[in-house]
């Protein structure tokens, strides 16, 4: 009787021992890797925090560098086309053309104009208000252009037809746009890296 009481407690409890002690090591291992991740997050990036500004300037960057490429492509390749078009095709060629772009040109070019000045309001603390003034004032230069310069001229090579001068006046009238959409997705990414920039 005595060996089998003293028999039967140790082979029972040795697996439970054995699985009760892996799971407290698991639990302390795992408290040690949280307490070292929190403590490098305090220590190497203590304020950053992803709240609605840090969010909509990142949009900004974002619609910022994408308007980038379409403006670029369009001084550099859709423009330069226009004149390459016969003129018994051009109607047709700029129909098609100005029918084929409000979503992926027209929509986020008017949205790269508009946001700075949104962003001038909500920008995150660490953004100086003067780049973000500097910002709009890019937004406002492509939007003038836009409007004042460029949207006459392609209702008139729409209306009118194919014509060397207005084609040429688009060109050149779209410098000064495709320079504030560079300026500004340069003061973005300038923000961008001051927003989520470390502190120690």
């Amino acid at each position: 009787m005595k060996t089998t009481q003293s028999s039967v407690p140790i082979t029972c409890l040795l697996p439970r021992g054995w699985l009760t002690l892996s799971l407290m090591r698991l639990q302390i291992e795992d408290v040690n890797i949280k307490a070292s991740a929190n403590g490098f997050f305090d220590r190497s990036f203590s304020g950053i925090y992803m709240d609605f500004s840090h969010g909509f300037l990142l949009l900004c960057t974002l619609l910022g560098f994408y308007n980038l490429g379409t403006i670029w492509f369009a001084q550099l390749v859709v423009y330069p086309l226009f004149a390459k078009v016969g003129a018994e095709d051009y109607r047709a060629y700029h129909k098609f053309y100005s029918s084929h772009i409000p979503i992926p040109v027209i929509l986020p070019g008017f949205a790269n104009f508009l946001l700075p000045i949104v962003l001038i309001f909500y920008r995150p603390a660490p953004v100086p208000l003067a780049i973000a003034l500097a910002n709009a004032a890019c937004g406002l230069l492509g939007l003038f252009v836009t409007v004042a310069l460029e949207i006459p001229r392609h209702n008139r090579l729409e209306k009118g037809g194919k014509q060397e001068e207005v084609i040429r006046e688009l060109i050149r009238y779209n410098w000064p746009r495709t320079f504030g959409i560079v300026g500004s997705a340069f003061l973005t990414f300038l923000m961008l890296m001051q927003a989520f920039s470390p502190t120690v």
